[in-house]
């Protein structure tokens, strides 16, 4: 995360807009992560996201299963 937050701080200094998203992730088999920390950490890069300015969307559940 403190990566990603750096990265954003990078981009709006230099005037760049930027696009945080979560890739769509399949449902149709159990997902490979422990659901509680996923959702946690979607949870965490839409907060940087906002608070840097950036734009956020979470594209997990677009793909019909």
């Amino acid at each position: 995360m403190a990566a990603l937050k750096a990265l954003l701080k990078a981009a709006s200094a230099a005037g760049v807009k930027t696009i945080v998203y979560i890739p769509p992730l399949r449902w149709d088999v159990d997902p490979p992560y422990f659901l509680d920390q996923y959702e946690a950490c979607k949870a965490d890069a839409r907060a940087a996201a906002l608070e840097a300015g950036a734009y956020f969307v979470d594209l997990d559940k677009t793909v019909p299963t």
